[in-house]
């Protein structure tokens, strides 16, 4: 756990150390679209979270009573990031840092929080890796973890932006591997097309 928080630190210290892009070079030359900005999108959760999350949240009066009955979970949220480094040929390192909230059509919240460290070409293509922590136990690393409903795991997400009638899209896929199963998100966005490192 003191891990993950100096990684997150770390993190928001990032932008004091992110390089700008050089004095002099024209609009069109510049790196990739900084994709700061609202997500929203939906999870599928693996048979194996999904137990994890009913046998947390069940309610004790009604053992019967599954809270999340289908696969399926919607997500909001917002995605932070900054600039770690460019290449002479556009190609930009970038730190995630994105919140979600989860399962709000159910009138529960499944907070989690992910950090991706990755790498993202010009053209909007863009992979990474990181930790992913859970507030509700999704995750699953030990027993421990199940009493405070805290969990750790590893994301994996690559993406790409679009184009769209003068805005920036970007779709993101994200696989979430945690000791009790997986969780596969796909997540879309909605930034300014002028936004550029």
């Amino acid at each position: 756990m003191r891990f993950v928080l100096l990684f997150l630190l770390a993190a928001l210290a990032a932008p004091s150390f992110a390089q700008n892009v050089r004095p002099g070079r024209l609009p069109n030359e510049r790196g990739p679209r900084n994709q700061t900005g609202p997500r929203f999108g939906v999870t599928y959760l693996s048979p194996g979270v999904v137990d994890q999350i009913n046998d947390i949240l069940r309610d004790e009066d009604d053992p019967d009573n599954d809270v999340i009955d289908t696969p399926l979970v919607t997500q909001f949220g917002w995605q932070f990031e900054t600039q770690t480094f460019q290449a002479e040929s556009g190609l930009t390192g970038v730190v995630e840092f994105v919140p979600l909230i989860g399962g709000l059509e159910r009138g529960r919240i499944f907070p989690t929080f992910t950090l991706i460290a990755g790498a993202r070409t010009p053209t909007g293509f863009e992979v990474g890796v990181g930790p992913n922590i859970s507030l509700t136990g999704l995750g699953g690393f030990d027993e421990s973890s199940n009493d405070t409903g805290i969990a750790a795991a590893l994301a994996i997400a690559g993406g790409k932006s679009f184009d769209v009638g003068g805005a920036n899209v970007p779709i993101n896929a994200a696989l979430v591997l945690g000791q009790s199963g997986t969780r596969l998100s796909l997540l879309i966005g909605l930034t300014t097309a002028s936004g550029r490192y």
